[in-house]
């Protein structure tokens, strides 16, 4: 085995079930800590049990309901989400934060600051970091001026329509 790697899950996406069982399958003993009720709620009942029987072949120990309270050299303190439990997790020489992401707006940054004469919505990950499924409903659902309109499709809001 290699050195114990901690991945701390609080995304709502793939990110921590994926990099647990990438670093366990390679050799390293892994521990999925999260503070939700499961590990990789994102995944649906449906995909649920072929994600876990991979992280449990994968050899990634998974604890719910808890978080670190304190990194340290070669160990971290953990805590219940419920309740005063605490306890220390020792070995562990990499910690992998899966926290979250920000959206990613440069593009449209930069078209708002050349002035461009079009149209600009902000979707998917430009909006907020979602899931690629999310980006596409935006796209579909969009009621842009000049565009082919859908029933029931939201209007633009007022600060991002065509003058």
């Amino acid at each position: 085995m290699e050195s114990r790697v901690l991945v701390l899950d609080d995304d709502p996406h793939g990110q921590a079930t994926t990099a647990a069982e990438y670093l366990g399958a390679r050799g390293h003993q892994v521990d999925l800590v999260t503070r939700r009720f499961a590990a990789g709620t994102w995944a649906g009942p449906v995909n649920a049990h072929p994600l876990h029987t991979r992280l449990a072949d994968a050899g990634v120990e998974i604890t719910t309901l808890a978080w670190a309270e304190r990194i340290g050299d070669g160990f971290v303190d953990l805590a219940a989400v419920y309740g005063d439990r605490r306890w220390r997790l020792e070995g562990v020489g990499s910690v992998v934060l899966a926290t979250g992401n920000r959206a990613r707006t440069t593009v449209y940054e930069e078209l708002v600051e050349a002035g461009e004469q079009r149209p600009l919505i902000r979707i998917g990950d430009c909006l907020a970091p979602r899931r690629l499924d999310h980006a596409f409903w935006d796209a579909t659902t969009l009621d842009v001026p000049g565009a082919v309109s859908r029933p029931g499709c939201p209007t633009v809001p007022d600060d991002q329509a065509e003058p």
